[in-house]
Formats: C-alpha cells, structure tokens, sequence
C-alpha cells in the first residue's frame, strides 16, 4: 500500500475564486511539473452528518471527517 501523506503544504497559486457561497476554485503551479494545477475547494467541515471524505490520493477519511478536516485547516 502507498504511503499515507501527512504533510500539508500550501503552494504558491492565484487568487481563490468563489463559485458559490460554500465552493470555491484556485489554481496554482507544482514545483518540478510544468503543468498547472486546478483544484476545488468545499466547505464540508459544516456538513450536517458528514460520514466520510473519499480523496483520491489518499484513503478516505471516516473516523471524525469534519475534525479531521477542521485540525488540518488550523495548520495551514
């Protein structure tokens, strides 16, 4: 099995554009990658009775998704 990503880094990216009162869309560069990279951005955490977040590179997450989601937010 791969080995689970536990660092979060925010990468230089241009200004977020909001698409709706709880989505938004940013893109940005990858370093070593000459493509760009866009990515959307969902407010789940507020999510009445989120279960679980299934992330493509990683396994989902589903032991406490929304504080999981809020402890990652506070360390960007």
């Amino acid at each position: 099995m791969a080995k689970v990503n536990e660092d979060w880094r925010v990468l230089r990216h241009r200004p977020i554009d909001r698409i709706e009162p709880n989505m938004w869309c940013v893109t940005g560069t990858v370093p070593g990658m000459s493509l760009k990279r866009v990515m959307t951005l969902v407010r789940l955490a507020e999510t009445p009775d989120l279960k679980r977040i299934v992330v493509s590179h990683h396994l989902p997450i589903i032991d406490e998704p929304a504080a999981t989601l809020r402890r990652v937010a506070a360390g960007l």
